[in-house]
């Protein structure tokens, strides 16, 4: 299921492995392109190192899929604005 590989990536936030949990969130959108936690997950790590551009494209990818489920970390927060 791609939101619990999805939710493994929030994990990797948590234990603040970053690298780690943008493959977790790649895995999990090679299962479902729309999954909405991943999507919201790599537009919260864009905005978190200042990717404008890549923010831009992947909150409107990550709007489009709908609102994510599962934890969500401050980080994921911070790209539903």
């Amino acid at each position: 299921n791609a939101n619990i590989i999805a939710s493994i990536g929030v994990i990797q936030i948590y234990k603040n492995d970053l690298n780690s949990s943008k493959r977790w969130f790649d895995k999990a959108l090679a299962l479902d392109k729309s999954n909405a936690l991943s999507l919201y997950g790599i537009a919260g790590l864009h905005k978190r190192f200042g990717f404008a551009h890549r923010y831009k494209i992947s909150q409107l990818a990550a709007k489009k899929a709908g609102p994510p489920k599962g934890i969500l970390h401050p980080l994921i927060k911070s790209a539903l604005d």
